[in-house]
């Protein structure tokens, strides 16, 4: 029997995955945060019509935007306008004749602060006393903070609260047509309320709103963080 000739066999392949055979795993990107700069230009982005979305156009617009910016045209005046609308709240609007709405609401503050104080006088159920106080102490506070929308709020609990302890005082009082100081009290406090229905403060912040809505006011509000006026309601 011949001897078998092995001399030209090939070496056997490892078996499995040398370390050359594969690539590790890329590591993941770090996340980006964004410059207030970019967070910026991001909102610019969003505010541009459809028709100004290509990259081209959004940078062409982009770039006249930010030189308007840096050199103020456009920028500051919405800038202005905005304060004047947002500052109303508190100087007042020309065609409210020297009313203004931080006025009024002073005024009911004051006013459902005395109705408390003269609820002693009467044979109350402490639970009514005890909300209208705790509607004086968030009003109060609701005007410290300044937000509009929570004022508005406080302004409606405080006007239930009132109401409620009111009519339990009438119920006993003697007579509930003479009731002296504390009717007089109550009145102003309704008569704010109906001036705060009919003043211009909203319609002149909406005014102002719609405007900042529109292009290219929203782009360059967007640009110099100039949000909307809060409404009164």
């Amino acid at each position: 029997m011949a001897n078998a000739d092995f001399s030209r066999q090939k070496p056997q392949q490892p078996q499995g995955f040398d370390e050359g055979s594969y690539k590790a795993a890329a590591k993941a990107a770090p996340a980006r945060t964004l410059t207030p700069a970019q967070r910026r230009l991001a909102a610019f982005e969003q505010k541009l019509p459809a028709a100004l979305k290509s990259q081209a156009a959004a940078a062409a617009l982009c770039a006249v935007m930010i030189l308007a910016s840096v050199f103020g045209i456009g920028g500051a005046k919405l800038s202005g306008k905005y304060h004047a609308a947002a500052n109303a709240f508190t100087t007042g609007v020309a065609a409210d004749n020297g009313y203004t709405m931080a006025g009024e609401l002073s005024a009911r503050a004051n006013n459902a602060a005395n109705i408390l104080t003269s609820a002693g006088q009467y044979a109350v159920d402490e639970a009514y006393t005890a909300a209208a106080r705790a509607a004086v102490e968030a009003f109060s506070a609701a005007l410290v903070a300044g937000d509009v929308s929570v004022i508005y709020d406080a302004n409606a609990a405080l006007e239930a609260a009132v109401d409620q302890l009111y009519a339990a005082m009438q119920a006993a009082a003697p007579d509930p047509l003479k009731m002296g100081a504390v009717q007089t009290q109550y009145s102003d406090f309704n008569s704010a309320g109906v001036v705060l229905s009919n003043m211009a403060y909203n319609e002149q912040a909406q005014q102002y709103n719609e405007m900042a809505r529109g292009f290219p006011a929203s782009v360059i509000g967007a640009l110099w963080n100039v949000k909307e006026v809060e409404l009164f309601a």
